[in-house]
């Protein structure tokens, strides 16, 4: 009976410890990575704010050589998004609050985070707005994009990075249109060199 006491006592121990590491990352936690196959509407801005966050299938995650696990991994999901000073001394202002599913998190104390935990997770196909009420950035500032994810053989761990910015759709103009509008102008261009002639 008294194992079994200790094997809960330690089991509830080690959960609370994880949760709370996750919860409450200061700018020291966040190590550096690149993403693959992830995307964010923008890059941090002043006075932008809105973000949405896209995973979609295949996303990787690369942790860099003389870190813990290096290499590149799959990226299995992401549990918190943040945006984070690409330095300890970069300083930008961000409020946010609450929004079903996602606790808001701020801290400065060694460096700035700002953004959201999740109960539950982004995993691949999945994409998510986070809405901060206001976001101040000093001009000449540089936020990266923080995540607390799980990747690989289930390795988990914070890190900063550029996320790559979605790109909008232009969509191709077809051949014969193409063809069309050059008729068009060049028709134009005939009828106002003769008015000039």
């Amino acid at each position: 009976m008294r194992r079994s006491i200790c094997g809960v006592v330690l089991i509830a121990a080690l959960v609370l410890s994880a949760t709370a590491a996750m919860a409450n990352p200061d700018w020291s936690y966040f190590g550096d990575a690149t993403v693959s196959g992830v995307t964010q509407s923008e890059s941090f801005a002043d006075g932008v704010t809105a973000y949405t966050v896209n995973i979609g299938s295949g996303a990787t995650i690369t942790v860099p050589k003389g870190s813990t696990n290096a290499g590149t991994y799959t990226l299995n999901s992401v549990q918190a998004f943040y945006a984070v000073g690409s330095t300890a001394t970069t300083a930008f202002t961000a409020t946010g609050k609450d929004a079903t599913g996602w606790t808001w998190f701020s801290d400065t104390a060694k460096g700035d985070v700002c953004g959201w935990t999740g109960t539950s997770k982004l995993k691949s196909g999945d994409s998510c707005t986070f809405n901060y009420k206001s976001f101040s950035v000093p001009k000449g500032c540089s936020i990266l994009t923080g995540w607390y994810c799980n990747y690989g053989n289930n390795y988990t761990g914070y890190f900063k990075c550029t996320c790559p910015v979605k790109t909008p759709v232009v969509p191709e103009v077809p051949a014969p249109l193409l063809g069309m509008l050059g008729v068009a102008i060049s028709g134009g261009l005939a009828k106002i060199r003769r008015m000039l002639v």
